[in-house]
C-alpha cells in the first residue's frame, strides 16, 4: 500500500528525471547549434600558411635523424627547394614520420 510520503517521493523523482531530461536536451541543442556554425570544409575555413606555422617549430633542410629530447623537438618542418614536409617523431617506434605539404 502506498503512503502519501512514497507518492510524494515518486513524484519528486519523476519531476527530477523530467528536469534532467530537459536540461540534457537543451545542452544537446546548444552543442548541435555550435557544431552547425563551425565550418571546417577546407574551402571556406581560414587557411594556415606555412610561413605562420614555420615560426613555431624548427625548420630544417635535411631529413631529421636525431633523437629529440623535448616535446618541441618532436616536430620539424622540412623545406628543401620545392619540397615541404612536416616531420613528427614516433616515440613508440623510435622513428620519424612525415607528411608532404603542398
Amino acid at each position: 500500500m502506498w503512503t502519501s510520503r512514497q507518492t510524494e517521493n515518486q513524484s519528486n523523482q519523476s519531476l527530477s528525471n523530467t528536469t534532467k531530461q530537459t536540461d540534457l536536451e537543451a545542452r544537446i541543442k546548444r552543442l548541435e547549434d555550435r557544431i552547425e556554425t563551425q565550418n571546417h570544409d577546407g574551402l571556406n575555413s581560414v587557411k594556415i600558411e606555412l610561413q605562420n606555422i614555420a615560426s613555431l617549430f624548427e625548420v630544417v633542410d635535411t631529413i631529421p635523424s636525431n633523437l629529440p629530447n623535448t616535446a618541441y623537438g618532436q616536430i620539424k618542418i622540412y623545406i628543401n627547394g620545392t619540397t615541404y614536409r612536416l616531420y613528427v617523431y614516433d616515440q613508440t617506434n623510435d622513428t620519424w614520420h612525415y607528411s608532404t605539404m603542398s
